[in-house]
C-alpha cells in the first residue's frame, strides 16, 4: 500500500484497490459456473479471486482515507484518541452488520437459480461501487489538509 500511495496518491490508490476488490467479488460470484463442477478448476478461480483481493485486503486502502479523515477531524476540534475511537466503533458496527445484511440477501434469493451470485453482486455494489461513487463525489480541493479557520467558517454557516 505505501508504494501505491506514493506512486499514485490517495485518491487513485483507493479507486484502484476498490476496483480490484470488486473484481474479486465478481470472480467469486462466478466460481460455481466457471468451475464446471471440477474441484481443480473451482480452486483455480478461487485463487484468481484472491489475487484480485490482495491490494484491498482487510480494507488496507482505507489507510489513506483514514489519514485524510483524521486531519479533518483534528481541524474540527476532535482529539486523535477521540477520532480513533469513533473510527474503530464505526468499523466494528459495519463488520458486525455486513454479514447479517449479506446473509439476509443470500437467504432472500436462495430460492432462485442465481441466489449465491446475487449476494456477491450486492456485496460488490454495497462494499465497492457505492463507496467509490461517494469517494469520487468529494471534490479534490476538499481532500487537501484543512485549516482550523476553514472548518470553523463552515460550521458558522
Amino acid at each position: 500500500m505505501p508504494y501505491l500511495m506514493k506512486q499514485f496518491g490517495v485518491r487513485a490508490t483507493v479507486t484502484l484497490t476498490t476496483a480490484t476488490t470488486a473484481m474479486s467479488t465478481l470472480v467469486s460470484s462466478f466460481i460455481p459456473s466457471l468451475g464446471n463442477g471440477s474441484h481443480s478448476s473451482s480452486l483455480f478461480w478461487t485463487y484468481v479471486s484472491f489475487g484480485f483481493l490482495i491490494p484491498g485486503i482487510n480494507s488496507g486502502y482505507a489507510s489513506g482515507i483514514k489519514g485524510w479523515a483524521a486531519s479533518h477531524a483534528m481541524a474540527a476540534g476532535f482529539t486523535s484518541g477521540e477520532f480513533a475511537g469513533y473510527y474503530s466503533n464505526l468499523r466494528a458496527i459495519t463488520t458486525t452488520l455486513a454479514p447479517l445484511i449479506y446473509g439476509r440477501i443470500y437467504s432472500s434469493f436462495s430460492g432462485s437459480n442465481r441466489g449465491g451470485q446475487l449476494a456477491w453482486w450486492m456485496a460488490t455494489f454495497l462494499g465497492c461501487i457505492l463507496p467509490t461513487l461517494i469517494w469520487k463525489s468529494i471534490p479534490i480541493d476538499r481532500l487537501e489538509n484543512p485549516k482550523k479557520e476553514e472548518i470553523e467558517g463552515e460550521q458558522e454557516e
